[in-house]
């Protein structure tokens, strides 16, 4: 193992931290931040939400979430 593996080894863990952090204190960090930041987080997060037809806004139901990021790689991230 090199000097530069060892780093780039303990700044994925470092991230790792920060991401699992963030992730287990979500509603009080989101609840930090300002509607501004809110929606640009949300706009860096979700690429795209579909829902079903519906003849008012408040009918409307979540069909799916398409994410910029893999789901799976998250979950990976907060168990390990």
């Amino acid at each position: 193992s090199s000097l530069e593996d060892d780093i780039n080894y303990k700044t994925n863990l470092n991230i790792a931290l920060v991401v699992k952090n963030i992730l287990n204190n979500f509603e009080s960090f989101f609840n930090q931040l300002d509607d501004t930041q809110k929606k640009e987080l949300l706009r860096t997060l979700i690429k795209e939400i579909q829902v079903y037809p519906s003849k008012n806004a408040k009918g409307r139901k979540i069909k799916k979430i398409e994410y910029y990021f893999n789901v799976n790689d998250l979950t990976n991230l907060v168990t390990a």
